[in-house]
């Protein structure tokens, strides 16, 4: 199991993860089940790594969809509002979003993308999990 699907695991219980250090704090404690305990344990170093990279992700997010906003033109407003989504976002969501706008799957074209300074994830991690591995057919 990848530890973006660990982390949706635990979303899905309706918990919170981050990492401090080299440990793991979820919230609200209550809802971990012996399960979610078990599947922790067993990928608690990747997940914790996913965890540290994520506020790559999430700069790297704030990044492309400042440039998302400039292709379409918004306004302070609509670019603050697109900064809180995005923050907003849990860590694995965060890197699929990013994945979705790098990943040439944004419903805009090549030239437009090149423009915006939108490419392929430099992170690997955000491939990997977002599951945007170049594919022949997305063009």
């Amino acid at each position: 199991m990848s530890p973006a699907e660990v982390c949706r695991a635990i979303y899905a219980a309706g918990m919170t993860v981050r990492a401090d250090g080299v440990d793991l704090v979820l919230k609200p404690a209550d809802r971990l089940t012996p399960a979610l305990r078990e599947l922790l344990l067993a990928h608690k170093p990747e997940l914790v790594e996913f965890l540290h990279d994520a506020a790559d992700t999430a700069a790297d997010l704030l990044e492309a969809a400042m440039r998302v906003c400039d292709l379409h033109g918004d306004g302070d407003e609509a670019r603050e509002e697109m900064r809180r989504d995005c923050l907003a976002l849990p860590p694995h969501l965060q890197a699929d979003l990013l994945g979705h706008w790098r990943g040439k799957r944004a419903g805009i074209g090549q030239e437009k993308q090149a423009k915006a300074g939108i490419s392929a994830p430099s992170h690997p991690r955000a491939r990997e999990d977002a599951g945007t591995q170049p594919r022949e057919d997305a063009r």
